[in-house]
């Protein structure tokens, strides 16, 4: 997964290079549904959210801030930056294998259809 992020990552500076598309690099640092509000804080930081944004998320776990749609994002953080930090968090879900409860349900519905066709009928 990540040699395929790095992949789009360099198709962008490919693209940026030709047109003017800004792509801001930051530090690979990782959050997950189980990091605490520091490491939260921390990430926040590192990934250049500004104070008042970082502010905004003090005690916040990860899986609180993964819970936020982008609506809300957009709402605390404003339009850009919103859509930024709700695009990193997916970054992140997506790393660190986070799935909502939906997702582990149609897993579950999925694993019994194909146990049932598996099944020798009779």
């Amino acid at each position: 997964m990540q040699e395929e992020l790095r992949d789009v990552l360099s198709l962008f500076n490919e693209r940026r290079q030709k047109s003017h598309i800004e792509v801001h690099q930051t530090p690979e640092v990782y959050i997950n549904q189980r990091s605490n509000p520091e490491e939260v804080q921390n990430w926040l930081k590192i990934k250049n959210f500004d104070a008042g944004i970082v502010s905004r998320f003090k005690g916040l776990a990860g899986y609180k801030l993964f819970e936020l749609k982008k609506s809300e994002l957009e709402k605390v953080c404003g339009a850009k930056e919103g859509a930024r930090l709700h695009s990193q968090l997916n970054i992140q879900k997506s790393v660190s294998g986070y799935q909502t409860i939906r997702s582990s349900e149609l897993q579950a519905i999925l694993a019994k259809a194909r146990q049932r066709i598996e099944e020798p009928s009779g």
